[in-house]
């Protein structure tokens, strides 16, 4: 249906959380933005978390490391990181970081699910789309990112460009003074 490649990673707290409503909440995910021709990769859905009654709780720091570890090679697969946190208001410092690590190491788009809404926000500024519902991030991750093309163009338009025209004008303009 669509002419896109992109793939997108689901950011979402998992540690101390009941596995069943994750894994519900990551299948639905995935199943609303692969109508859109998205692929998603789901650290919920690839560590075959079972869907039994209970919270997920690591049992060690190794343990911890090792998926995390895991979840950092996801994100650099990716090409969009869609943080799904907001949308049940259970902060996660996990996925703070995996947001971070992709915008700010990787220099990936990073999106978040806000359901509610957000009023005026720092997120609005800082992250590259906030929306509502799943749909709508489906729509906006396939008209901004859906290609590479698109992909390409982005990172050239909000970072590489700019950036070297306000450092040119600056050194052009301290060079005149």
């Amino acid at each position: 249906m669509f002419n896109t490649d992109v793939v997108v990673y689901l950011a979402c707290r998992m540690s101390g959380r009941s596995k069943p409503v994750m894994i519900k909440e990551a299948k639905e995910a995935v199943a609303t933005l692969s109508k859109y021709g998205i692929k998603c990769i789901s650290p919920v859905l690839e560590e075959n978390i079972e869907d039994k009654p209970g919270l997920l709780i690591p049992f060690s720091d190794e343990e911890l490391l090792r998926e995390w570890r895991k979840d950092k090679e996801f994100i650099k697969q990716c090409h969009v990181v869609l943080d799904l946190s907001s949308a049940s208001r259970i902060r996660s410092e996990g996925a703070v970081h995996e947001f971070g690590y992709a915008r700010y190491a990787l220099f990936k788009p990073v999106a978040r699910l806000f359901p509610n809404g957000l009023g005026p926000s720092i997120t609005k500024l800082e992250d590259c789309l906030v929306v509502q519902t799943l749909d709508e991030a489906g729509l906006e991750i396939l008209t901004r990112w859906g290609t590479r093309w698109s992909r390409i163009k982005w990172r050239l338009r909000e970072r590489i460009i700019w950036k070297w025209v306000k450092l040119f004008k600056l050194q052009l303009f301290g060079l005149i003074r």
